[in-house]
């Protein structure tokens, strides 16, 4: 469950109207697999009044929030530390949760004991046409001694971390419904994705510069900024409007950080015949990858290395391997995808591209349909592979950090130290919702290769 994005989920969790507790793990339900199964560490449940939009975790806190309240658990034992009615949107910045009310305020408390840090009155306004209970941040990240907010209908706050105080505003810089995320981007410069809603969600996207948030690239529609080189940002006009109807997977154009000025776009074009006009698949089936000074192009089944965006190679590498589907794109240059192996046999793997060749860091027999899923902005390093097998679902996570696998009987909603936090359902019904709880999951320990000596038989 995305920051930027704060879905309801729809359900209330509790067994008491008015009460909060946090109850001792008690066996978990096993599930079927290669994976570790879960270990439940805690509990938490709330009132049933309690609906939750989102669930936040750090290094020692959970957020938890709903309509207009958040509570604080500690991370180790799931235990309250506090609770503020009235706060919308609670984010964690380090050790402070931010927040925002339905008059327009950022607030900022320390995660501990709940100590008001600041409060900064009409930060982050809502405009006049949604309701009062958005107006909150859609998304709070860190930038060196500032916080950058972004608030519905697109404006951007950049604001001292430490005392609250409104550094700059941009009310022209980016025009959208929310803003999905924003990341660091060379020197002094920010990617900002977001969408724009109507009679259908359009997705945008600009870069600005961290000072005062000014547009250095313009705002665009299906634009896509795939990172940075040095001072040299690497966009992807995705698709399709205003596109002539050709085939064309990506557009890459190359942009200064400094300046603003762009290069005039590249059209990749792997296979140019690939399709005929009237058979091309939505969204031109292709999605591009940039891993350091490496661009990748995936083409349904098919991976393309071009080298050095700011010199392609006019001739791209096909990297060997039997995709099954499309993968799905991680963060840190990897790839989640089937493939099949040799004897006609499938896998699940978590992929890297070394040396023109995929490398598997992860891999598993293929065990029914799978439905991959990734996070890139609450779990960066967490893929997850749901297997159907019949009536039943198996949801298995893959820390590709370290390869660490596990099974969570529940819907995974943020990562914390070592801890996976989901949300749980029950059998239990109250009025028309069913009675749900967040609870911690452990991460199996890593296993560590047994050393040469140790494996090492003693002579006779």
């Amino acid at each position: 469950m995305a920051p930027s994005r704060m879905l309801a989920v729809i359900g209330a969790l509790g067994l008491f109207a008015g009460c909060a507790a946090v109850q001792p793990a008690g066996s978990p339900p096993r599930a079927a697999g290669s994976g570790a199964p879960a270990r439940q560490v805690w509990r938490y449940v709330l009132p049933a009044r309690f609906t939750i939009t989102h669930v936040r975790a750090g290094d020692d806190a959970i957020v938890v929030g709903g309509d207009s309240e958040i509570r604080v658990l500690d991370a180790a034992s799931g235990r309250l530390r506090w609770r503020r009615d009235g706060a919308v949107g609670g984010i964690l910045v380090g050790r402070d949760v931010v927040y925002g009310t339905a008059g327009g305020a950022l607030v900022s408390r320390r995660s501990s004991d709940g100590r008001l840090n600041w409060k900064r009155d009409g930060a982050c306004p809502a405009p006049p046409e949604y309701a009062k209970n958005l107006s909150s941040p859609t998304i709070v990240v860190r930038y060196g001694d500032d916080l950058i907010a972004g608030c519905w209908g697109g404006d951007m706050v950049r604001i001292s971390a430490a005392s609250g105080s409104v550094r700059a505003r941009s009310r022209s810089a980016f025009a959208v419904t929310k803003v999905d995320s924003i990341r660091p981007l060379g020197r002094c410069a920010l990617a900002v994705a977001g969408t724009t809603d109507g009679a259908h969600l359009v997705s945008q996207s600009a870069i600005v510069d961290c000072k005062q948030l000014r547009a250095i690239v313009p705002q665009g529609s299906d634009l896509s900024v795939l990172g940075a080189i040095g001072n040299t940002a690497v966009l992807d006009d995705l698709c399709c409007n205003g596109r002539p109807d050709v085939y064309q997977p990506a557009t890459i154009i190359l942009a200064n950080l400094a300046t603003g000025k762009e290069s005039p776009a590249v059209d990749l074009r792997p296979e140019p015949d690939r399709y005929p006009a009237n058979h091309r698949p939505l969204g031109q089936g292709s999605a591009a990858m940039l891993d350091g000074n490496e661009l990748y192009l995936v083409v349904d089944r098919t991976v393309y290395r071009y080298g050095d965006p700011r010199s392609l190679l006019s001739s791209p590498q096909r990297i060997p391997g039997e995709l099954v589907d499309f993968p799905v794109l991680l963060r840190h240059g990897l790839l989640a995808l089937r493939v099949q192996v040799a004897g006609g046999a499938v896998e699940d793997q978590v992929v890297r591209i070394r040396n023109g060749a995929i490398e598997a860091l992860w891999r598993r027999p293929e065990t029914g349909a799978v439905v991959i899923g990734y996070d890139a902005s609450e779990m960066p390093d967490v893929v997850r592979f749901d297997t159907m097998n019949g009536p039943n679902m198996t949801q298995t996570l893959v820390r590709t950090t370290d390869g660490g696998e596990l099974q969570v009987p529940c819907a995974p909603a943020a990562v914390a130290r070592g801890l996976v936090v989901s949300i749980c359902n029950t059998q239990t019904l109250v009025g028309n919702r069913y009675l749900q709880y967040v609870a911690a999951y452990r991460w199996p320990e890593p296993q560590r290769p047994q050393s040469t000596a140790a494996a090492r038989t003693p002579s006779g």
